[in-house]
């Protein structure tokens, strides 16, 4: 972590207008220099139901004044006579769109795990600093008389979001050196002379918070347009908060997947695939265009992690295969070789996704879906129920796999039982989105979803037939009577077919490894026969997938007819 520093501070509270108390000649005080103003600006950062001021612990991003740049404060117990102490983490600032730094975001960890950190609180403070000095000039405290404005944000730049601004006027006494003798004593009675009480505010985001009506508690500061004040249904809030919850996981596993942690690249990779099912699934409710293109952005992550999952997937499938074999069927050295060669895959296909990950782009990423899910985009008139929607997206698998059951070649067929998969996974993730406001990430064995086939809009279906209006403040997502289909039970019948759909796309990327692999091997004069057997097995996993995937995608068509459904 970055530079540290352990503060010892002092607070009060000052009415507007009134003089700061005499601080010479009070004590070791012998002269107090002349005032210094400042303006800074601090965006604070906490999750949505503001885990970080529950735990006393707050992170900003401050610019101006003297000690611009990300701070993080944590308790650091209490002092001499009761003073507050409170540890201080510092790391550059950077640009305005620079993502969370690591080292703070791995502190907060323990509190918060992989939940999402936004925006919650915007301070602008005017400061006039005042230096307390001794007989010698040496520094005994900082006087900072604040003058603060506060507000909630809608995006990370910090503009002002509903609710209005709060103000009022503190001082903050910073002690240079807590041990010396007399300094406390000294300003507080300066301050007791003056009639002036200790704040009793922990600091000035509780302060903050608590004037603008928020505390600590379930989705306290989530964007007010999404809160069941806003939607009693709570529809809004449910896919509000799952959303937001892949963009925390992708948040927290940025180091992870730097440092090639195990199952790093998988989870975010999960994370990305639902944050763009759940903005999908809701588009209706949605400005179209704006929605499309925080998805396209998402989908370029989405496809940077791809590379990197897939060498991790067959690395460990092809040598688990290897082990398998018997020892009569591995040749000398191949075992080494399909090594050496499965870790250079690997590594090339991480050290792409770093460089990504370390990237403008990917910055930029981050801040725009943060924006994004600050001020979603909503539509005025859309009469869409959440229930409607997820319906929808259960019958886009549903149109898809009657296509797969109706191909009349294995191309077109394996292109449409891969859409299948898609279109499968999509609902899924979308009925999670309204079941669960902070999900757990994936299962780890879930299996993985082949990128190679482009995510075409011109599929989508008539998703859209109905909608109309403009971006604005949107009645979308109101509670309506709900028919007796649901979602979850339609999508059941799907789920056995996914799995299935996973292992065959898994077994088609080994086998055509194994055979580019082969063919370098038989250049370079090597002996082939254990890649031979490789392929073979791969093979024959394939014709065994196919039998069962014929099975699962009649029995999943089977049980829609016989329940009355159909593809609308």
């Amino acid at each position: 972590m970055g530079e540290s520093a352990l503060e010892t501070e002092l607070k009060f509270d000052l009415p507007a207008g009134a003089r700061l108390p005499r601080f010479k000649g009070s004590g070791p005080i012998a002269e107090v220099s002349s005032a210094r103003r400042m303006t800074q600006t601090a965006v604070y950062y906490d999750t949505p139901d503001l885990a970080l001021l529950d735990a006393k612990h707050t992170l900003r991003r401050r610019t101006g004044g003297t000690d611009s740049g990300w701070h993080l404060k944590t308790p650091g117990g209490t002092g001499e006579g009761g003073v507050l102490l409170r540890r201080e983490f510092h790391e550059p600032a950077g640009s305005a769109r620079s993502p969370i730094p690591s080292t703070l975001r791995a502190a907060v960890a323990p509190i918060i795990d992989r939940e999402v950190l936004l925006p919650v609180c915007v301070l602008r403070t005017v400061r006039v600093r005042r230096r307390l000095l001794d007989a010698d000039g040496t520094l005994l405290a900082l006087v900072e008389d604040d003058t603060v404005e506060a507000w909630r944000p809608t995006d990370l730049r910090g503009s002002a979001g509903e609710g209005g601004t709060v103000s009022w006027r503190e001082v903050e006494v910073e002690l240079a050196d807590p041990a010396a003798p007399g300094t406390l004593e000294a300003v507080r009675s300066a301050f007791a002379r003056a009639g002036l009480q200790p704040s009793p505010a922990p600091s000035k985001l509780a302060r903050a918070l608590d004037e603008l009506g928020l505390r600590p508690g379930p989705s306290v500061a989530v964007p007010p347009q999404v809160s069941l004040e806003a939607d009693p249904s709570g529809a809004r809030l449910a896919v509000w908060r799952y959303a937001a919850a892949q963009l925390g996981v992708v948040q927290a596993l940025t180091e992870p997947v730097l440092q090639d942690a195990p199952d790093a690249v998988h989870k975010m990779r999960v994370a990305t695939r639902r944050l763009r099912a759940t903005l999908r699934t809701i588009r209706p409710w949605l400005d179209r265009d704006a929605t499309q293109r925080v998805r396209r952005q998402v989908r370029w992550l989405t496809r940077v992690l791809a590379g990197a999952r897939d060498g991790e997937v067959v690395r460990e499938r092809i040598l688990s295969e290897l082990d398998e074999l018997p020892r009569r069927d591995v040749r000398a050295g191949v075992r080494r070789r399909l090594r050496r060669e499965l870790d250079a895959t690997h590594a090339a296909a991480h050290a792409e996704a770093v460089d990504a990950l370390e990237s403008a782009r990917y910055a930029r990423l981050l801040a725009t879906v943060a924006d994004f899910l600050l001020d979603l985009p909503w539509r005025r008139r859309s009469k869409r129920s959440l229930h409607d929607l997820l319906m929808r997206a259960t019958q886009r698998v549903e149109a898809r796999a009657l296509l797969a059951d109706a191909a009349e070649t294995p191309v077109e067929r394996e292109f449409e039982l891969h859409e299948v998969r898609k279109k499968g996974k999509a609902a899924r993730y979308a009925v999670e989105a309204a079941t669960k406001w902070a999900p757990e990430e994936a299962d780890p064995g879930e299996p993985e979803e082949n990128e190679n086939v482009e995510d075409s809009e011109a599929n989508a279906g008539p998703e859209q037939a109905g909608e109309s209006g403009q971006a604005g403040e949107a009645n979308a997502g109101a509670a309506e009577p709900q028919p007796a289909d649901d979602p979850a039970s339609e999508l059941a019948a799907w789920v056995d077919l996914q799995e299935l759909l996973g292992d065959y796309q898994d077994a088609v990327v080994a086998r055509e490894v194994l055979r580019r692999y082969a063919k370098a091997a038989q250049s370079d004069g090597q002996d082939t026969y254990t890649y031979g057997v490789l392929v073979g097995r791969e093979t024959q996993r394939l014709l065994d997938s196919q039998a069962r995937v014929d099975k699962a995608l009649r029995r999943a068509l089977g049980a829609r007819e016989s329940a009355g459904g159909g593809a609308a």
